[in-house]
């Protein structure tokens, strides 16, 4: 191939000789003007013609190698659709990384979701979801307006989800984006103004969506319909003009809702209400069972605080809901999925 190579250099560099006309017998500085010095510029070209052709050698699919059915890339890139949900923090549809092969490629993610385990003192890799088996997407669709404090289903996966705002601690962002645990955030306006930037910069790493927890976190059922409705459609606006997406969930403040509370929020363009059936803290989580354990569907509310309300912080938290979830054999989803 190097031969073929430094051939077809000495043709295209000739003084207006076709491609059939006859090479010179040897190589001199003279044909290529290059005058003095032009021996040790021979020496380097042919050098570098060398490690070119011992390249295609290591890399047969250079040239000749087929694109892949499915991206239209070289087998030295692998999509990031083809690999685990969630293996990779920030992955994004379409979007490619270097592997030499696919096999390396898991192995590297592996090894990647053990060196962050070890960041955050976790004893293994978080469990990882499989594909939501039994989409609800009915549950809060159409006409149907609903309520749910577990979601109904048999995968072996839980919910995370965080309220209010007024913390907004740059190490749970590091984690959750370390760790591709994904959650849903209920903001309220009055909580999280001050920086809807840092909530906006954990949407777009993915399965974080931001819904609705009103605007000033009142007990719902004292108020009005036209007070609650005011509470609900102004965080609409607010949320979807801090992050560009008008939310679909609605939880109410402290869990209270009535009929009044429902009708307002379906006005304001809301699908469905989101409860919970545990809580989580930094130094325990409040089950829902006597047992003390979860189960396939719980959702799990907890809050974006930090040591000055709680015995820890926001880190402590996710990582006493990660063992345990795992401890149990279970999975952080997204809800999204699901609802």
């Amino acid at each position: 191939m190097a031969d073929a190579i430094m051939d077809n250099q000495q043709e295209r560099m000739g003084h207006g000789r076709c491609e059939s006309a006859a090479r010179p017998a040897a190589l001199e500085p003279r044909h290529w003007g290059w005058g003095e010095g032009g021996g040790t510029r021979l020496v380097l070209l042919t050098a570098a013609i060398i490690a070119v052709a011992i390249t295609a050698r290591l890399i047969p699919s250079i040239g000749t190698g087929s694109a892949h059915p499915v991206t239209g890339s070289y087998p030295w890139t692998v999509a990031l659709a083809q690999l685990p949900a969630t293996a990779v923090p920030g992955r994004a549809a379409g979007r490619l990384v270097p592997a030499p092969h696919s096999s390396s490629a898991a192995h590297s993610l592996q090894s990647h979701g053990v060196t962050m385990a070890r960041k955050w003192g976790l004893g293994g890799v978080p469990l990882r979801p499989p594909k939501a088996s039994r989409p609800l997407k009915q549950v809060f669709g159409g006409k149907n307006f609903g309520v749910l404090a577990r979601v109904p289903t048999r995968d072996n996966v839980v919910f995370l989800t965080i309220d209010d705002g007024a913390e907004k601690d740059p190490l749970f962002a590091e984690m959750v984006r370390d760790l591709s645990i994904p959650f849903t955030s209920f903001l309220t306006d009055y909580a999280s103004r001050d920086n809807y930037g840092y909530f906006k910069h954990i949407q777009e790493l993915g399965h974080h969506p931001i819904e609705n927890h009103t605007a000033t976190h009142p007990d719902m059922p004292k108020l009005s319909f036209q007070k609650q409705r005011d509470e609900i459609c102004q965080q609409q606006d607010n949320l979807e003009e801090a992050t560009g997406v008008r939310p679909r969930l609605f939880r109410p403040p402290y869990g209270n809702y009535n009929e009044t509370t429902l009708s307002a929020a379906r006005t304001c363009g809301l699908k469905g209400v989101v409860l919970w059936s545990a809580e989580a803290f930094p130094d325990r989580i409040d089950y829902p069972t006597p047992e003390r354990k979860l189960g396939p569907g719980d959702i799990i509310l907890t809050h974006f605080r930090g040591p000055g309300q709680w015995r820890g912080t926001m880190v402590d938290m996710l990582r006493r809901v990660l063992r345990a979830a795992a401890d149990q054999g279970l999975a952080v989803a997204a809800l999204e999925d699901y609802v």
